[in-house]
């Protein structure tokens, strides 16, 4: 069997297939996003590099905190099908938690701060 992960030699075989699990449960979900290497950003680093960037942008909430967020909203509900998410975020976290319980069917609550902007507010609601 293929790993998902190249893991490196000092990492544990139980860490290895932990993190192999998690890609197993968010894939074919959450998007599989790109490298694009920079080379303005290799040379800033002296040139006798390459420097990529994982275009998390593309994420399908803007942000890689959607693959964390699906990956333990799916094991809590595989343990408790009818827990109830509660969380408190105005950045991406939110974003990210709220779309992965729109995904697992869930109602999730999300405390946000008086100072949140109506942008970020109004995206939430949507989520």
């Amino acid at each position: 069997r293929r790993s998902i992960v190249e893991a490196p030699s000092t990492m544990s075989s139980s860490l290895k297939e932990a993190i192999d699990q998690a890609a197993r449960r968010v894939e074919g979900i959450t998007r599989r996003t790109v490298l694009e290497p920079s080379s303005w950003l290799a040379e800033l680093a002296g040139g006798k590099t390459t420097v990529n960037l994982k275009m998390e942008n593309q994420q399908v909430t803007g942000s890689f905190k959607v693959r964390g967020a699906l990956n333990k909203m799916s094991l809590v509900v595989a343990e408790l099908p009818s827990c109830r998410p509660v969380l408190a975020s105005t950045g991406n976290h939110a974003m990210a938690c709220g779309w992965a319980a729109g995904r697992l069917n869930l109602h999730c609550e999300v405390h946000v701060p008086q100072t949140v902007s109506a942008g970020k507010l109004q995206a939430l609601k949507h989520k």
